[in-house]
């Protein structure tokens, strides 16, 4: 769609342009995306605890990965507000030293590539307008989107 050059594979760019997003739609919804797509992640992760050789083939990285790639974008945006993820282990001490280099490497990415191309630039307000209608969304459909 927007034609955003890619180093490395396709499907962990796309994994942190996701997390870029969601840490941007406030700090109550990125709490809440960042921990359902994490749960997600390490459910599946435990789920398939033999890994084969050929499923390192896959063009995703393992569940495994994908988990505590998205803890540390999270945590190298906010230590502050996920740093329970490295207080309870979920996220290795060392692995999170860098973690806000990791973060401000897809930060940069994204402004210089995906923020100059849209239509709508990497704003706090459009970002809390797209969070007001995902809310709105769920509420017609009778799904709460409040974090329980």
């Amino acid at each position: 769609m927007l034609q955003v050059p890619v180093l490395g594979r396709e499907e962990d760019a796309a994994d942190q342009v996701s997390a870029y997003i969601m840490l941007h739609l406030g700090k109550a919804e990125a709490r809440r995306l960042i921990g359902g797509t994490a749960y997600a992640y390490r459910t599946e992760a435990v789920a398939s605890t033999v890994l084969t050789f050929k499923q390192f083939a896959n063009d995703h990285g393992t569940p495994a990965q994908r988990f505590f790639n998205l803890l540390c974008i999270a945590y190298g945006a906010d230590a502050q507000l996920f740093g329970d993820v490295v207080e309870n282990a979920l996220l290795p001490k060392d692995r999170a030293e860098g973690c806000d280099d990791e973060y401000q490497q897809v930060a940069f990415a994204y402004q210089k590539l995906i923020g100059r191309t849209s239509t709508v630039p990497c704003e706090k307000d459009f970002w809390q307008e797209l969070a007001a209608r995902c809310k709105e969304a769920g509420a017609a459909q009778g799904r709460s989107a409040q974090p329980k």
